[in-house]
């Protein structure tokens, strides 16, 4: 709208007869910015024109094929091109997202005009924001604009740093984009209607019929000789498929940088920041140099800052920041272990045989069967409270779900505990549904089960204290999907700035192994809250279990050095017999377990009534 009213600007100071202000830039700010995103809409439009037009394996037939066959979800993504790290670079530097770039010939000073532009209309816009609905609905689009500029010429200057990739989803949902039902009247799993183009300018009583309005630019003039267009996207058409830019940063020391630049002392506090040296090396957080007395930078004034935010290398920075003197600080937990936590690795099922949760695993029969026997024999062995069992993935978790409600398992399940609750996949008011019917269950009788996932909603930032939750199993190792676009970039990253920049970065196989544990240790955090609460931790997989062989300086088992610290030395190992073979063993397999089970809890109550008639007390 800014744009199309642009005009020459001596005549609109003749007309007017006043200073010029923000506001009258707007239209030149608006124009530029509009033809800078003209790039990045035709390289989208381009990418949907190869996947329509492609009848490979990378091409809307292969697509129909997919979600005819599999019913594929609404959301699926198919990956047309790729700009990111190669974990080799070019040969001599990493490489980026610089590629994209270069495809569409954006250069240095189109990023610098751009980004001058965009903070003037971002100022000029928020200036003049109101409380009506239109109002609020401008802003909020103004703002989702600015974030893109800017999150485009920050790739653009860091490009080593970031990945970006264009990628065809579905609009609204498969059954319209595919031909294959009626896509306006869809009820399946994500509920998306297909969404329209919007038509600009609007069809009115007296513009009945879509007319593109001529850009008289001097620029576009000069191009075009008065045939540019930039209405042409805004057709009103409801395209089948959607193309989308996606843009990651691939370290978050970039957004650190300005912290530590600004700040003499920056305090880092959380439940789940270890292990601390991987922390610091993705923070890009390093030590003094040996020998130096710099205790950190001395506080910058606005001039100082504003000119290091300039600077061509940020991580620059964050060189010497980290503290050594006191050494970072991992506290153990405030409750008793020994009296208040019951942890354990299990390796095998009732029957003896192997429980290892891979994808191997998942297609073998009985397996599911197995594994919801196991589950339900230790959720009966917990005489109150709820139970929290964590999956590897929703896709494990429903096939799990659809196997035991066709067995016996599902009815175990509730007569031990009354009411299962699985977490939905979808909406936030889905998951604030299923969060309350747990809540209110366990309020009500004292008893349900949630089942969850690992990095979803339910495992992360949600307190499940006292008897919202007595047991947490974790099913597997929750290892993110190597498919995952996100992943392997940054897997790349590592290995690529490992050859080039920092040595002390995990390598990529090491960074992707430790997203797993850092999984398990924000679901195991979701019981034992404060320091009168007690609960059992049951870690269902082999790969958890001590092998009796390796061991490091603390005399911690291999299989248990990345759990969090406060628990590493806890955890025992279930053999299926009376034959010990580790250093904390729990002997007598699955029979003794119960038992086990039920002397903890009792004793772990009593207890924890003692602490807390203690805290009142003082």
């Amino acid at each position: 709208s800014y744009a199309s009213k642009w005009e020459p600007s001596n005549q609109r100071l003749d007309s007017s007869r006043r200073e010029e202000s923000m506001h009258d830039k707007m239209p030149e700010a608006a124009h530029d910015i509009l033809v800078f995103l003209e790039k990045i809409f035709g390289a989208l439009k381009e990418s949907r024109d190869a996947f329509e037009n492609d009848q490979g394996k990378n091409g809307e037939t292969s697509a129909s094929e997919e979600y005819g066959k599999f019913k594929c979800p609404d959301d699926k993504e198919w990956e047309m091109k790729y700009y990111g790290p190669s974990g080799s670079g070019d040969g001599r530097n990493p490489v980026g997202c610089k590629g994209f770039f270069q495809s569409l010939n954006v250069t240095p000073q189109e990023i610098e005009k751009v980004q001058t532009q965009m903070g003037l209309c971002h100022e000029t816009l928020s200036s003049k924001r109101g409380a009506d609905d239109k109002s609020q609905n401008r802003n909020t689009a103004a703002d989702r604009l600015f974030e893109l500029v800017t999150t485009l010429c920050s790739a653009f200057k860091l490009s080593e740093h970031y990945y970006i990739s264009t990628a065809i989803t579905a609009n609204g949902n498969l059954d319209f984009a595919t031909g294959s039902g009626d896509g306006n009247n869809r009820m399946g799993r994500f509920k998306r209607n297909p969404k329209p183009c919007p038509q600009n300018p609007p069809l009115t009583a007296n513009n009945p019929r879509p007319r593109n309005r001529i850009c008289n630019h001097p620029t576009c003039n000069k191009q075009s000789k008065g045939t540019i267009s930039h209405d042409a996207h805004c057709n009103g058409e409801t395209p089948r498929w959607e193309s989308h830019l996606i843009i990651n940063l691939l370290t978050p020391g970039i957004l650190m940088a300005p912290l530590l630049r600004d700040c003499r002392s920056v305090v880092l506090a959380s439940g789940s920041l270890a292990p601390i040296g991987s922390l610091c090396s993705e923070l890009h957080l390093l030590p003094p140099a040996v020998g130096s007395t710099d205790t950190g930078p001395t506080p910058k004034s606005k001039e100082d800052s504003k000119e290091d935010k300039g600077h061509d290398d940020p991580l620059s920075i964050t060189f010497g920041r980290l503290q050594v003197t006191p050494r970072p600080l991992e506290a153990n937990h405030v409750v008793s272990l020994p009296k208040q936590l019951l942890a354990l690795s299990i390796g095998h099922f009732p029957d003896g045989s192997p429980l290892s949760c891979t994808y191997s695993s998942y297609s073998k029969a009985g397996f599911h069967d197995k594994l919801g026997l196991a589950i339900a024999s230790i959720i009966e062995s917990i005489p109150k409270g709820g139970v929290l069992v964590f999956f590897p993935s929703f896709s494990f978790l429903r096939k799990c779900v659809s196997t035991w409600q066709n067995s016996s398992t599902w009815q175990r399940l509730l007569s031990s505990k009354g009411e299962v609750v699985v977490e939905p996949s979808s909406s936030q008011s889905e998951f604030e549904e299923a969060r309350g019917l747990f809540n209110g269950t366990i309020e009500r009788t004292g008893n349900c089960i949630l089942l969850a996932v690992f990095r979803g909603k339910m495992s992360e930032g949600v307190s499940f204290n006292d008897d919202y939750a007595r047991g947490v199993i974790c099913v597997g190792v929750p290892f993110p999907s190597s498919y995952d676009r996100s992943i392997s970039a940054k897997m790349a990253y590592n290995n690529e700035q490992r050859r080039f920049r920092k040595k002390d970065l995990l390598p990529g196989s090491e960074w992707y192994s430790q997203q797993a544990y850092r999984a398990i240790a924000q679901a195991i955090g979701r019981c034992i809250r404060h320091a009168a609460d007690y609960g059992t931790i049951i870690l269902l997989d082999s790969r958890h279990c001590d092998d009796g062989h390796s061991y490091n300086q603390s005399g911690i088992c291999r299989a248990h050095t990345n759990l969090p610290k406060w628990m590493r030395s806890s955890v025992r190992t279930l053999r299926r017999d009376m034959r010990r073979e580790g250093r904390n063993d729990l002997l007598g397999g699955w029979n003794n377990l119960q038992k086990e089970m039920r002397s903890f809890f009792q004793a772990a109550s009593v207890h924890g009534a003692s602490v807390l008639k203690k805290q009142k007390e003082e």
